[in-house]
């Protein structure tokens, strides 16, 4: 009886203990490095029992047991878990979940963790952006991913950039890779116009990536081998970009504010002589001013920046909503680019999580100004060309005011400024809408449409003023160009995922694609404006000029290509077995209007393995991650116009002439790639990396090549069937945690890539002196060519006369390679390759407290640059007409007349440079209610320095150059010509976030 009552007793103690146990209540506030944090989940771990935290961060949970662990989490922060241990206040913060987030990677279609990942993929997410002023987001990715080469072609605000990935593919098709912007592929090509030679030479479009605000951009994800690139198919030789926007994420509403003032100058100038100087070295041309015409078209940029975005969302969907505003000046006078951005996205669920509406809409409008700047201009002088060329001791304005006039060959640069104006207006708007249906377990139906429209006018106005002689000139000129752009996607996708046994997974995807494209546009060429004497009537009064030219007086041309239809069928089915290893299948099938008759469908398959060695038991401790891939695939290249099978007509001279013979043999570039790599990490994965090893192989390269009949004017676009374009090279990644606490953390990245390719088979296709391109500007130069694609060689070889030096009367001397005492074009050779032997990037961030610093760098090395500017301006013999030069140029043992400047290595020069593209340093002031501004959540200061030096032994403006110098549609590479001056910027920013 005793012992029952005993026993009794201790059953009621421990049932009150336990009792007491779990009536405990815990509070406390949860943070992110920013402040307090709505909306955030504790949850007792094993338990249904859970509560969120108030607009303040606060929370309030009971029942919890004294050995209870407390589960926080919120969406895009890491999840963390705090043993209760008898405590009642348990504050929280939250940090960055931005390894996991790193962890997945975006590829066609889908995304995949990088563990998983079977082919070469990269994501580089926001945090890790180039920083500083970018008006196109390729800018974001310089220096960040090794294989991926981005030159931007000059420091003209909105002007292009070239990407390559794992070098050259295609000879006349480019090298570009595909976009795709929140899973809408971008037709290639350009949205703006280009300008029509109005007597200072011709100018590129637009860049045609500039609609996107790089502030809205959450990743860009790059596919680089055929493994990763075949769900793309006959679009996938020359790697993908994957660019996804910001998404909203669940909680409370949140407001954050982007502003930025930055100031920009020319990173380096041209030492050109000084009135002095020049009246030294030539006495007679001296007329007694002192100006620096150079300096006087530059000036000190401003550029104005804010981004604002609202997003948010509950348990049925997020929501997302942006807007920008970027007015950025040149710092050459009348150039400057605005820009003004809206974007949106949303996502519904319902029927309990059963159907999802995700939807993405990204809109622009830019305004970009330009002056007569040129990639062609010859001995009439740009505006670049006439102020490095003018006479130092010459004055701009006559004693009553009025513009110095020389002659047509020989403009006055204020006078350019003033009486030449060029403005282009861009309207975009790209969107998406999805619905996904979950119709079984792992088997989701989605279906999607998308849309890309743009509309751009360029508007160009000289005044007949500019004329040497108004009153005999042929008077002003106007010109008005119009490109509308449309691109329609439809697509269909069914999604399957399921454990087909318990140590064999499958997740496979099928399915259709549409996609149809349109391009038209016209110009209208007025001249002869003698009634008007001002340049102001070629812009207020652009529509009169057009209509004077299309009454018969002057040139109209239009054009509407015929519409592109992409038809697709696709599917990828990767299988993991035991986790450890993972095989990869790709297959599409593309149908395009653009091919002949005999091809229009082309198959796309991809084959790709992955062991994920760390899951072996023989694996050293020492390694926290080891991963080998090997992959192959086939893709295809068809970026060159619709219609190129087709027989086609136009106008020459009023009589209907064929343009072009069709071809119903013509068919895709198809590029065969090999690859293998290895992914690791050691010592808990403070040292992790990749090694890549590739080789791309190109056949049936396409080609415009003349036809004698039925017309002089036809050409016929050709498969080359001889013909091959290798490519092949090694990448290397690495990124050290030097330093890895809760309040000090030190990373360390960098990567390089080595690339080599050539071209065979050209001798075979009937060119025994290969194709070439590069033409070369400047008087006496014209129908100078100095590169182009031989047998044999590496793309974009240089193929000049071996310049030796000056002999004792200054005459340039050269090397006489076939030995008959003549100097010809026999005495041509091979001089290198504007292709770089490796390029390098190099970067560091480092977090203490509340500062953080990051410094990015890259750089290329083994290419040449042809530097036309040298050759066609900077030589002895222009001094003594009167023509400014550089101090170098006086005293370099040149004839100061009669001796020729033609193309040869005296103006070939080492492209070799490393730059340091950006530094940052910010510090972050917390928010929240016991801060000084309670109602705000964190407030960063940030200062900003790009392009702060490069290194390298080229003596031309800057290193990193393209001018277009394309001859007969075959695009060129690493001439520089008269080219918009790199800047040097510093910025101011603020970041708030409510």
């Amino acid at each position: 009886m005793k012992n029952s009552l005993i026993k009794g007793l201790m059953v009621f103690l421990t049932m009150l203990c336990t009792s007491l146990t779990y009536s405990q209540e815990v509070s406390g506030t949860v943070s992110d490095p920013s402040g307090p944090l709505p909306g955030a989940t504790i949850l007792v771990k094993g338990t249904t029992n859970g509560v969120q935290t108030d607009p303040d961060g606060k929370f309030t949970i009971r029942n919890v047991g004294s050995d209870a662990i407390l589960v926080f989490s919120y969406i895009g922060l890491k999840t963390q878990e705090v043993n209760v241990a008898g405590k009642k206040t348990i504050n929280v913060i939250l940090k960055d979940d931005s390894a996991e987030l790193k962890e997945v990677v975006v590829i066609g279609y889908g995304t995949v963790k990088k563990k998983d990942a079977t082919g070469a993929v990269e994501s580089i997410k926001a945090a890790d952006f180039n920083k500083g002023v970018t008006t196109s987001p390729e800018q974001l990715l310089q220096g960040k991913s090794a294989g991926v080469q981005v030159t931007q072609a000059s420091g003209e605000p909105g002007g292009s950039n070239t990407v390559k990935i794992r070098g050259t593919s295609s000879i006349r098709s480019g090298s570009e890779p595909l976009y795709v912007v929140d899973g809408v592929p971008i037709g290639g090509g350009n949205v703006s116009s280009g300008t029509t030679d109005v007597g200072v030479g011709a100018q590129t479009a637009k860049n045609p990536l500039n609609f996107i605000n790089p502030s809205d951009i959450a990743s860009m994800d790059v596919l680089k081998d055929a493994s990763a690139t075949a769900i793309y198919g006959s679009r996938g030789a020359n790697g993908v970009i994957i660019i996804t926007t910001k998404k909203g994420t669940k909680g409370a509403g949140q407001l954050v504010l982007n502003t930025s003032y930055t100031t920009a100058t020319i990173a380096k100038d041209y030492d050109l002589l000084n009135a002095a100087e020049f009246k030294a070295a030539n006495p007679t041309a001296d007329f007694g001013s002192s100006v620096n015409a150079f300096d006087a078209i530059l000036r000190t940029a401003v550029t104005k920046q804010i981004d604002l975005a609202y997003s948010g969302g509950g348990d049925n969907g997020t929501y997302r909503y942006s807007m920008g505003y970027t007015d950025q000046e040149g710092i050459v006078k009348n150039t400057g680019l605005t820009k003004y951005n809206l974007g949106s996205s949303i996502t519904h669920s319902m029927f309990d999580n059963k159907l999802k509406f995700e939807g993405n809409i990204q809109t622009s409008f830019i305004h970009d100004k330009a002056t007569s700047l040129s990639d062609n201009v010859g001995a009439e002088g740009d505006l670049f060309v006439s102020a490095v060329k003018w006479n130092p001791t010459r004055a701009f304005f006559n004693p009553d005011g009025s513009y110095v006039k020389i002659s047509n060959n020989q403009r006055n640069p204020m006078d350019l400024l003033d009486r030449y104006t060029d403005y282009t207006n861009t309207a975009r708007i790209l969107g998406n809408v999805s619905a996904t249906y979950k119709l079984a377990k792992g088997l989701d139906y989605k279906v999607g449409v998308g849309v890309d429209y743009s509309s751009s006018n360029r508007n160009v106005g000289m005044s007949k003023l500019l004329g040497i002689d108004p009153a005999t000139s042929n008077g002003g000129i106007a010109v008005k160009s119009y490109v509308e752009r449309s691109n329609y996607l439809v697509e269909q996708t069914l999604n399957y995922s399921t454990d087909i046994t318990k140590e064999l997974k499958l997740n496979a995807i099928g399915g259709y694609s549409f996609q149809k494209f349109s391009n038209q546009g016209n110009t209208f060429v007025g001249t002869g404006f003698g009634q008007y004497t001002d340049q102001g009537y070629y812009i207020k009064n652009i529509t009169a000029a057009t209509n004077f030219a299309i009454s018969g007086a002057n040139a109209q041309t239009a054009y509407f290509d015929p519409s592109n239809k992409l038809q697709s069928y696709f599917g990828r089915a990767i299988l993991t077995y035991s986790d450890k290893y993972i095989f990869s299948a790709v297959l599409r099938r593309d149908g395009s209007s653009k091919f002949g008759s005999s091809n229009k469908y082309g198959t796309f398959p991809a084959l790709s393995v992955a062991w994920k060695i760390i899951e072996e038991p023989f694996i050293p401790k020492v390694f926290s991650d080891l991963k080998l891939r090997v992959g192959w695939g086939i893709t295809g290249n068809q970026e060159f116009p619709a219609g190129a099978a087709s027989t086609l007509v136009k106008p020459v001279e009023g009589v209907p002439t064929i343009s072009n013979i069709g071809n119903p043999d013509l068919k895709w570039e198809q590029t065969a790639q090999y690859s293998a790599g290895v992914d690791f990490g050691i010592l808990e994965n403070k040292l992790t990396g990749s090694f890549d090893y590739y080789k791309k192989v190109t056949s049936d390269p396409l080609l415009q090549v003349p036809v004698a009949d039925p017309s002089l004017y036809a050409t016929k676009w050709a498969n080359l069937p001889n013909a091959e374009i290798t490519s092949q090279g090694v990448e290397i990644a690495l990124n050290y945690k030097i330093i890895d606490k809760d309040d000090f953390s030190w990373d360390l990245g960098g990567n390089i890539a080595f690339n080599k390719g050539k071209v065979t088979g050209l001798i075979a296709d009937g060119y025994p002196t290969g194709i070439v391109t590069g033409t070369i500007s400047g008087q006496g130069l014209s129908g100078t060519i100095a590169q182009g694609h031989f047998d044999g060689q590496s793309t974009y070889t240089f193929n000049l006369l071996q310049f030796t030096g000056f002999d004792s009367n200054g005459k340039s001397t050269y090397k006489d390679l076939n030995g008959d005492n003549q100097i010809t074009d026999a005495d041509r050779a091979f001089s290198g390759s504007a292709n770089p032997k490796f390029n390098a990037g190099l970067n560091t961030s480092i977090h203490y407290k509340n500062w953080d610093f990051v410094a990015s760098g890259y750089g290329a090395y083994g290419q040449k640059i042809y530097n036309n500017t040298e050759n066609a301006l900077f030589v002895r013999g222009l001094l003594t007409t009167g023509n400014n030069v550089p101090a170098y140029v006086v005293n370099n043992g040149e004839a100061t007349s009669g001796n020729s400047n033609g193309a040869s290595t005296r103006f070939l020069k080492s492209g070799d440079f490393f730059r340091l593209s950006n530094v940052q340093i910010g510090y972050t002031f917390k928010g929240g209610e016991k801060s000084f501004a309670p109602w705000m959540k964190s407030l960063r200061v940030y200062f900003t320095a790009s392009n702060l030096f490069v290194i390298t032994p080229y003596n031309g403006l800057d290193p990193e150059v393209n001018s277009n110098k394309q001859y007969n549609g075959i695009p060129s590479l690493g001439i520089d010509y008269a080219t918009y001056p790199k800047s040097r910027s510093f910025a101011f920013g603020l970041n708030v976030n409510l």
